[in-house]
């Protein structure tokens, strides 16, 4: 049942980009910008490219390091309010993907709180226990990001 879960977890993780790449951060505006910092295992990232946009009634905030070999995608639904909420709950818009090395790790188990959400900025912290589907965990904690987005165009 958890392979399932994760396929549907990649799936619209996948449709989300795809929507997304199709943007450009240019004068117009159309992709937002902000801070993603995670500790992973004990070691901390402050993504230098961090881009964050709503479509499709999902709000997603992307991080990478400037390498391109450590990315971290939060998928969450865009009339999301001020509150704690729990990764992997059935039937929930709130999604996470954490990739190292073209392996990635999905929560099986976490925490988002979204502290302020007003107009098109978001902030909020949150850590999870991801797994990927070789069964391999992460320890991702000390997450936070404070991103200001746009609607995709």
């Amino acid at each position: 049942m958890k392979t399932l879960s994760y396929l549907k977890t990649f799936l619209l993780a996948v449709i989300v980009v795809f929507a997304f790449s199709s943007c450009n951060n240019d004068d117009d505006g159309n992709v937002g910008s902000g801070t993603v910092k995670i500790t992973v295992d004990g070691k901390s990232y402050n993504f230098k490219n961090v881009t964050a946009a709503s479509a499709l009634g999902l709000i997603t905030i992307e991080g990478e390091t400037e390498d391109g070999k450590i990315s971290l995608l939060l998928m969450m639904t865009s009339t999301i309010e001020a509150g704690e909420y729990e990764f992997n709950t059935q039937g929930s818009n709130l999604t996470a993907l954490y990739t190292e090395n073209e392996e990635g790790y999905f929560p099986e188990t976490g925490t988002i709180k979204i502290t302020s959400h007003s107009g098109r900025k978001i902030k909020g912290t949150f850590n999870f226990s991801g797994h990927s589907m070789n069964g391999q965990t992460v320890e991702i904690t000390n997450g936070s990001f404070d991103v200001k987005y746009d609607e995709a165009k």
